[in-house]
């Protein structure tokens, strides 16, 4: 994974961490950018967690679609006093273990207030919990970072592919028709 730095008014912004209580880390890395949770393969060899294999594909910016090969289901994932079990996406992370992607953050509405450095939980489950935001690593190079989990596009593409070869075979046997509406009625099954 790549990371850029925001820039707001031609200052720096440095990236956003939050203390957690997950597979013996400390901290983990929230990124808006990226679409779920994510954990890095080394983590998930070091600790044991139930792993399941899947075929779903993950798109990187710049890079091309590559499979998740598992996925680790109810790791127990503690932000301050929140506390939940969390499935995450095993993938190659190259410089940070855990990343907190957009979807989690909407699904447990996360408020985040960066001019006090902290974000607001306001989970329907549990009462709303306070957590303190890490400011840190500055990057001096521009890059930049966006995981997202894509759908397996090679059936929705052979079926289309499939419904216009079978249009273009009815209109072949609707030649006769004289117009429209006649080579619709004998796409529908009449006869010329």
């Amino acid at each position: 994974m790549i990371l850029t730095p925001a820039k707001r008014n031609n200052r720096q912004v440095e990236l956003m961490f939050v203390n957690i209580n997950t597979a013996s880390r400390r901290s983990a890395l929230v990124d808006k950018r990226a679409s779920d949770l994510f954990i890095s393969k080394k983590v998930t060899g070091k600790i044991g967690i139930l792993i399941i294999k899947l075929t779903k594909k993950i798109k990187m910016v710049n890079f091309k679609e590559v499979l998740i090969v598992v996925i680790a289901q109810k790791v127990e994932l503690q932000i301050s006093e929140w506390k939940s079990k969390e499935d995450f996406k095993v993938i190659h992370l190259d410089d940070y273990d855990i990343v907190l992607g957009l979807n989690f953050i909407d699904r447990i509405k996360t408020c985040s207030f960066p001019f006090v450095n902290c974000n607001h939980i306001f989970d329907d489950l549990q009462p709303r919990y306070v957590v303190l935001v890490n400011r840190g690593i500055r990057v001096e190079i521009e890059v930049l970072s966006t995981i997202q989990l894509v759908q397996d596009v090679s059936y929705r593409e052979e079926h289309r592919l499939s419904r216009i070869e079978r249009h273009k075979n009815l209109l072949k046997n609707a030649r006769g028709a004289t117009n429209k509406y006649e080579a619709s009625r004998v796409i529908n099954g009449a006869t010329p």
